[in-house]
């Protein structure tokens, strides 16, 4: 009941990553994917946690790793999170750099473009399965910002997903609900697939409105279902019921 309320909790509560942060299982690793501006970074590190903050803009990657170069649980990498390794295109608008051209389409993504100097810069794709082993720690939370490329991230990231079923906060259209993905334009398409792909790993989500979030956009808190008591205990229920049909008989 306690866990029904927290996930609703932030239709009155500002702060969807602090929402998320107490939804945790375990004390393990954060991962920020798309950490232009630090706040949720610095959330994750000010509730006790190793965070891996993922940057794909170069420009806003250097403003977070000065913010964090300090601090030793903070591991900011400059990196388009991906479903595969290889160079990709992001075109720059700001804040709203997306890896997909169609994400810039609406006017006030097409004024933040046209302040660059450079329509678009090579960066670096990589899958989250490859840029996080298991040295790193159990994963407790992955939150994914990324204009548009949710769905590739979490697909290049489904190893992870299964392995510690870590709650997943990202960020949405409130479009995206009402169109069959089938009819998105492509970037938009591939971010509304991301519950699909989630409710087949067990995870059910719910929207969150967080603070910062733009017009039309909102949050989803994701998490997976998992059993309280660890796989050792219930085995040793099971035998206990066998042992007592057994006596019976």
């Amino acid at each position: 009941m306690l866990r029904a309320l927290l996930l609703w909790l932030p239709f009155v509560r500002a702060d969807s990553m602090s929402t998320a942060l107490a939804l945790l299982h375990q004390p393990g690793v954060v991962v920020d994917v798309g950490a232009n501006g630090g706040q949720q970074t610095r959330a994750a590190l000010d509730a006790g946690h190793t965070v891996f903050a993922f940057e794909c803009l170069p420009s806003a990657y250097e403003v977070v790793r000065k913010m964090f170069e300090h601090n030793l649980q903070a591991h900011v990498i400059n990196a388009c999170v991906s479903n595969q390794t290889g160079l990709g295109t992001l075109h720059l608008a700001g804040s709203s750099s997306s890896l997909f051209a169609e994400n810039l389409e609406n006017p006030q993504e097409q004024r933040k473009a046209q302040r660059e100097a450079r329509k678009s810069v090579r960066v670096v794709r990589v899958p989250l399965d490859e840029l996080i082993d298991r040295s790193a720690g159990p994963i407790s939370l992955i939150k994914v910002d990324v204009q548009g490329a949710e769905y590739e991230v979490f697909s290049g990231a489904q190893r992870l997903l299964r392995r510690d079923l870590p709650v997943v906060l990202y960020e949405e259209s409130d479009s995206m609900g009402a169109v069959d993905p089938k009819n998105y334009p492509r970037g938009f398409r591939t971010s509304g697939s991301v519950r699909s792909l989630l409710a087949a790993l067990g995870y059910t989500c719910r929207p969150v409105r967080g603070r910062g979030a733009g017009e039309g956009m909102f949050d989803v808190l994701c998490e997976a279902l998992r059993s309280e008591a660890p796989a050792s205990a219930l085995l040793t229920g099971a035998i206990k019921v066998a042992q007592r049909a057994a006596a019976r008989g």
